[in-house]
């Protein structure tokens, strides 16, 4: 009986190749799926962030903010409300005081590890000194944050919430630069209610002011970026007319998005441009 012919192994040559081809085919793959995870994962970072810029100035508009019911706010004849601790159930009893506004401050880093985001909340005076009409501007509201301010004791409820998936906040910029100097530079955004059309009246929707807190830098502690909230009676910019630019990185590298507030002159507006790179300086 004739035997058949033995089919041939592979050499080594050939396995090697094989590997070798096999090898540089599954890191193409992987770096491709990777790269799109990151994409995908910096995209809804990016749009969780925004979610809780909007939180922030729906809150404003609505007249919501965080209360402990920890502190009692005083309302004298003259001067910016006095904020101290008092025992739980003090909230009814602050009748001389109003709720006017909040504001994010970006990258203050408090984990040490992770970068986060502070939401300061801010009261005022419900009536004009020494008058018994209700106050008609921020400059009469004589703004004071329920935070640390200026070395003062005061009582804090400043909320703090690390950025979604480990985004980067690079700067934070007001009419397409025009606030980037770092005497004017603003890592925090303040949204007040701007006292027009009845704003103050219970149940009615607030119209909202957006304006950028000079002076406070991406490692701004608490009391001075309280301060600054503080002495913002007379802000020199409000309602930028090109909104308020917030830069982010992907952690990865490779990606920026531009996050725009209250551009086109709509103080609730938000808008996400996404792009490659990092951010421009």
């Amino acid at each position: 009986m004739k035997g058949g012919r033995q089919p041939r192994g592979y050499t080594v040559v050939e396995t090697l190749i094989f590997l070798a081809v096999s090898s540089a085919l599954f890191v193409s793959a992987y770096r491709l799926v990777s790269g799109q995870q990151a994409k995908a994962e910096f995209s809804y970072g990016t749009r969780e962030l925004v979610s809780r810029i909007q939180d922030v100035m729906n809150d404003v508009s609505t007249g919501y903010y965080y209360n402990a019911d920890n502190f009692r706010c005083t309302a004298g004849a003259s001067g910016p409300v006095a904020i101290t601790p008092a025992a739980t159930g003090d909230q009814g009893r602050n009748s001389g005081c109003i709720f006017i506004g909040r504001a994010i401050q970006f990258a203050p880093n408090d984990t040490g590890s992770q970068e986060s985001i502070r939401i300061y909340s801010i009261v005022g005076r419900r009536q004009a000194a020494s008058s018994t009409r209700d106050v008609s501007s921020l400059a009469e509201a004589m703004p004071v944050p329920l935070s640390p301010r200026g070395g003062l004791p005061q009582v804090d409820v400043t909320e703090t919430f690390p950025t979604p998936n480990n985004l980067v906040v690079k700067w934070a910029r007001y009419n397409n630069g025009a606030g980037v100097s770092p005497a004017t530079q603003t890592m925090t955004v303040g949204f007040f209610t701007n006292f027009s059309n009845g704003s103050l009246q219970k149940g009615s929707a607030r119209n909202v002011d957006v304006i950028p807190i000079p002076g406070t830098q991406v490692s701004s502690s608490k009391a001075t970026t309280g301060q600054a909230i503080f002495a913002a009676t007379a802000p020199t910019v409000v309602n930028p007319s090109d909104g308020v630019d917030i830069c982010v990185e992907n952690p990865s590298g490779g990606q920026h998005a531009i996050l725009n507030i209250g551009g086109n002159k709509r103080q609730l507006n938000t808008d996400i441009a996404i792009k490659s790179g990092g951010c421009p300086a």
